[in-house]
């Protein structure tokens, strides 16, 4: 019917015109004017139930509009003196509920008028939120797909209006892990159709949760991001909102300090007896080989000569071997090392101390320092020959270089003599890359010796520190967080190693207690924090703990005294051997029982 009714207008305008000019005598006649068109949903499926009302904003007045049951088309029959060229029709379209619906303006033109009206052809819907990308740490640019265990993550994403019409309220966007909720953020406000808005949020998986079960691999994780999760939005489909990244793996980030990592301990470890262990006697070392890849089957011989005063005998003796992994890929395999000291073979080490960094675009296999009590072995001043050979079946392992450390003690226990000595050894990888989402202050290994000192009576304070590989620049020695050596470790101990050692006294830069050595790597290439040596001396000497009247010895009259600081409430730093700054009854029974042993 509206389209028989059409072709009869356009019929009737023909045969007419001519009686419409001006001049004539006769008024100007109105002419008429069509607005016609169709209405889709947003898929393209036809509107059949229409509802639309049509204004002229200039005016107010409302158009009759005609449409059919079981058709998207409609029809506006009007003429020139209800629309001139330059008003703004409002339309409002809708199937007749809340949710598909058009709303928008029209501005005539002057072509529309000469040609007798305008087709208009309408989309309805709502919005469709979406989310269209999940970015991980942004800044972090060869961090790839890693999250990282116990540090701030950003987890940013682009969240899109894909609808055809303007989200005009507040929505929540949500974030989940392995479909577990971990945050949510708002976008308040209006959202236009085809605009987007960034949200970020900041992450810090726990070690409970997300901790990877080795050092060399990352725990696969599944990221969820929704848009208007709890359904404030009411959209053209709720069943898009969600986006998924599957390839995330969380890492503990071994450019980072093990300061920093899921294991309570410090990146160097105490050796079990020099924590702070009081003796008489010291210290030598000795650095040798040069740089050497060990292809599998293969070996290496380097001699170490040691001195240590006459009159004094050999108390502990430690071989160090820095190493890496020559594997290309992660997680590649630990060094299979057999070591042969003074015709003695070791098969494995005493301890091992391993750091890797497996998503990393390069250097990602694992590295280390293999440590062999070799006390048996070494009796006094002489060369120490050691061999060792690479037992892989396949693969390669570098070794940087080795070191050879020997505690000496005097049995006649001369006062000159006497030192407080704390060793701590590891191998802790520090680089500097915001990258890698490290910072400076990430990539600082602290280390922290425990216990009291008197510092009125220190005659030295000699520190021993090991880092592989040679750096020129940018690494630097800390003592109690200042800056004592600027471009530390930047000559090697043995020509073509790449063993570096610092050794200096530190007397100045001590405090009464607890002081600490940190290794600081402010640069993108890395290095290996791995040794910590401190020998304390002074005459009368450190204070022994526990020798609260000061004759050189701990003895049970010690512990009586002691008991009687713990009864008037008097603390003494001597008398508190147990370090929680007071002197109590458990001081009083430590130094009975160090008096006995």
């Amino acid at each position: 019917m509206m389209k028989l009714l059409r072709v009869l207008l356009i019929l009737t305008i023909t045969s007419t015109a001519g009686a419409l000019l001006p001049g004539n005598g006769l008024a100007a006649q109105e002419t008429p004017f069509m607005i016609y068109g169709w209405v889709d949903y947003s898929d393209s499926a036809s509107v059949n139930d229409l509802s639309i009302v049509i204004t002229n904003a200039n005016t107010d007045k409302a158009f009759d509009v005609e449409t059919d049951d079981g058709s998207n088309y409609y029809q506006v029959l009007a003429d020139s003196g209800s629309v001139s060229a330059g008003n703004v029709l409002h339309f409002c379209v809708s199937d007749g509920g809340t949710l598909n619906t058009a709303e928008f303006d029209h501005a005539v033109s002057d072509t529309e008028i000469g040609n007798g009206g305008f087709e208009c052809n309408i989309t309805i819907g709502a919005p469709d939120l979406i989310v269209d990308s999940i970015v991980l740490n942004p800044n972090c640019s060869s961090a790839g797909d890693a999250i990282f265990v116990n540090k701030a993550n950003e987890i940013r994403v682009n969240v899109k209006n894909a609808g055809v019409r303007n989200v005009t309220g507040a929505f929540d966007v949500c974030f989940a892990v392995d479909g577990e909720q971990i945050d949510c953020a708002t976008i308040s406000g209006s959202l236009p159709v085809d605009q987007n808005e960034t949200v970020t949020i900041i992450w810090t998986p726990d070690c409970t949760g997300y901790a990877p079960d080795s050092i060399s691999t990352g725990r696969p994780i599944t990221m969820t991001v929704t848009a208007d999760c709890n359904t404030d939005i009411a959209e053209e489909n709720e069943t898009n909102n969600g986006l998924s990244k599957e390839d995330v793996s969380a890492y503990v980030n071994g450019f980072a300090s093990k300061n920093f990592d899921c294991d309570a301990d410090e990146p160097l470890a105490q050796l079990t007896g020099y924590e702070g262990v009081d003796l008489y006697g010291g210290v030598v070392y000795n650095v040798s080989g040069a740089m050497t890849e060990l292809t599998a089957g293969t070996s290496v011989t380097r001699v170490h000569h040691i001195e240590i005063p006459d009159g004094m005998t050999v108390e502990a003796a430690r071989l160090y071997l820095y190493w890496y992994d020559g594997s290309s890929t992660p997680p590649g395999s630990q060094a299979s090392l057999d070591v042969n000291v003074a015709g003695v073979s070791y098969t494995t080490p005493d301890r091992s101390y391993i750091d890797q960094v497996p998503y990393a675009n390069s250097g990602n296999a694992p590295e280390g320092t293999y440590v062999y009590d070799v006390t048996s072995q070494v009796t006094g001043t002489g060369d120490y020959t050691v061999k060792i050979g690479n037992t892989q079946s396949s693969g390669k392992a570098t070794l940087y270089g080795e070191m050879l450390l020997v505690v000496y003690e005097d049995p006649a226990e001369n006062p000159d003599n006497r030192m407080r000595l704390w060793i701590t050894e590891g191998f802790d990888i520090l680089n500097a890359w915001q990258c890698y989402c490290v910072s400076t202050a990430e990539a600082t290994a602290t280390v922290t010796f425990s216990g009291t000192i008197d510092t009125t009576d220190i005659t030295s304070a000699t520190l021993v520190t090991v880092v592989t590989p040679r750096r020129s620049s940018n690494s630097n020695l800390l003592i109690n967080g200042e800056t004592v050596v600027s471009d530390a470790w930047n000559a090697e101990a043995y020509p073509d190693s790449e063993v570096c050692v610092d050794e200096r006294d530190i007397s100045a830069n001590l405090k009464a207690s607890n002081n600490t050595v940190g290794f600081e790597r402010d640069r993108h290439t890395p290095i290996h924090a791995s040794n910590a040596i401190l020998m304390v001396r002074g005459r009368p000497g450190v204070a022994l703990p526990g020798d609260i009247n000061g004759d050189g010895i701990v003895t049970t009259a010690d512990a009586a005294i002691a008991l009687q600081m713990a009864v008037s409430g008097e603390c003494s730093d001597v008398a508190d051997v147990s370090g929680d700054g007071r002197v109590t009854s458990l001081d009083a029974l430590m130094i009975l029982q160090k008096s006995v042993s």
